[in-house]
């Protein structure tokens, strides 16, 4: 319809470790806290580096079309890890950002 334009694009709330960022329908985490300046580590954007792994705490997300999610084991997904640069939000969000098994073995290296 040529009144398409006026319907709004849904837009949710993400709290990331304290700051709040507006997430566009279908705008990927990562790329909504990019867009906003809020760091968060990345690599692939693609899901297989895991760089971007965060603790959803509430809320509700979907995978991206063809999400791959392979540097998440499965104890890491019942867990409620999930890849910021493979969801997008269905609702709004409360995260943390998570530490990789690389982030902690360089801790545990350091403190050695």
């Amino acid at each position: 319809m040529w009144f398409s334009w006026l319907k709004k694009t849904p837009v949710y709330q993400m709290q990331l470790n304290g700051n709040n960022i507006p997430v566009r329908e279908g705008q990927s985490l990562l790329q909504a806290a990019l867009e906003h300046n809020i760091h968060l580590q990345s690599g692939c954007k693609v899901g297989n580096c895991g760089l971007c792994k965060c603790r959803l705490l509430a809320g509700r997300v979907q995978p991206v079309p063809n999400a791959d999610n392979a540097a998440l084991d499965a104890t890491e997904r019942q867990s409620g890890l999930i890849l910021a640069c493979q969801n997008t939000a269905q609702s709004n969000l409360r995260l943390e950002v998570a530490e990789t098994k690389r982030q902690k073995r360089n801790k545990a290296e350091q403190l050695a």
